[in-house]
């Protein structure tokens, strides 16, 4: 992840059990929770970068 994307901010809506989370978070945070979607305790559903127009 390159330095930028670690200072950015991100809305990230995402299902852990049956619990769905809306969530503001850093690039580290992100990364985090990236890693727990690869083990299969989360579900990320929606990923948006506050601080540019793309939508991931």
């Amino acid at each position: 992840m390159k330095h930028t994307e670690k200072t950015m901010m991100y809305v990230v809506d995402y299902e852990s059990g049956s619990s769905d989370i809306h969530e503001f978070m850093n690039g580290d945070d992100l990364n985090r929770l990236r890693s727990e979607e690869r083990r299969g305790s989360v579900r990320i559903v929606n990923l948006i970068a506050l601080n540019s127009s793309d939508r991931k």
